[in-house]
């Protein structure tokens, strides 16, 4: 008579008695609500200035002409995203990111690469 195969019994946890009875766990998040956006970017545009004045040592290594400053911070922004638990500073870094996104944007668009100046807020238009 041939052995039977021994297979190893895979146990299920119930959560619910019921059939067909379904609870959504509830999380407070503040990344997705607009108040915590807006607080986000308010604090970006408050540390900005000091921000640049400290990377300004690294900018200059950045052969970028006038977007260094815009790519240094940008780089910062979407690495510390990535790794930041906290969703404030997760929303303040997200706010950099779209700001600094939209300054390239605004030197490829207005065709100032090869400028020494990272102030170009407002010339596009």
């Amino acid at each position: 008579m041939a052995r039977r195969r021994k297979t190893r019994k895979v146990t299920t946890r119930r959560v619910f008695s019921r059939a067909n009875f379904t609870r959504r766990k509830s999380t407070k998040r503040s990344t997705g609500s607009s108040t915590s956006l807006i607080l986000g970017s308010m604090a970006y545009g408050a540390v900005r200035g000091k921000t640049s004045q400290l990377l300004a040592p690294i900018t200059a290594r950045v052969p970028f002409g006038g977007m260094s400053d815009e790519i240094v911070i940008a780089t910062l922004a979407f690495y510390g995203k990535k790794k930041v638990k906290n969703p404030m500073l997760k929303n303040v870094l997200n706010a950099a990111l779209i700001v600094e996104s939209a300054r390239i944007g605004e030197v490829l668009a207005t065709g100032g690469l090869s400028g020494n100046s990272s102030s170009t807020v407002g010339q596009i238009f």
